[in-house]
C-alpha cells in the first residue's frame, strides 16, 4: 500500500502539467491541445526530473540552484516548442509550427512559475503565525 501512495505525487504532477497546458491553450484561444499531447509532454518533463535527480548530485556542484531553475525552464520552453510544433492545432487544424509551440509552452511555463511564486511568497507571509 504505502508503494502505491509513492506513485500518487507523481501522477499528480504529470496532471498539473497537463491542465496547465489545456489552460494555456484555452488562454491562447487559437489553439487545440488534446489531454493526451499534453500528458505526454508532462511524462517527458517527468523523464527529464527523474534523470536530473539522478545525476543531480554532481549537477548542484556546478550550478547554483537560480541558475539551474532558469536552466530548467529555458529546457521546458525548448522541449514544449519542439514537442507541441506538430501536435498542438490551431482552430483550422493546422500545426502551430515552431513560433506557436513556443508561444504555448511560455505562457504554461509562465502560469506554474506565477503559482509556485504565489505559493512560495504565501508559505513565507505565513511562517510567522508557526507554532
Amino acid at each position: 500500500m504505502t508503494s502505491l501512495l509513492s506513485v500518487v505525487p507523481v501522477l499528480l504532477t504529470v496532471l498539473v502539467v497537463g491542465c496547465f497546458l489545456k489552460l494555456a491553450a484555452r488562454l491562447f484561444r487559437r489553439t487545440v491541445l488534446s489531454w493526451r499531447h499534453s500528458l505526454l509532454f508532462g511524462l517527458l518533463l517527468l523523464g527529464i526530473a527523474i534523470a536530473k535527480s539522478a545525476t543531480g548530485l554532481a549537477f548542484s556542484l556546478v550550478v547554483p540552484p537560480a541558475v539551474g531553475m532558469i536552466l530548467g525552464m529555458a529546457l521546458s520552453i525548448a522541449l514544449g516548442t519542439w514537442f507541441f510544433s506538430t501536435r498542438a492545432k490551431t482552430l483550422q487544424g493546422e500545426s502551430i509550427g515552431w513560433r506557436g509551440g513556443l508561444k504555448l509552452t511560455s505562457v504554461a511555463v509562465g502560469l506554474m512559475a506565477s503559482l509556485g511564486l504565489s505559493l512560495m511568497l504565501l508559505a513565507n507571509a505565513l511562517r510567522p503565525f508557526q507554532p
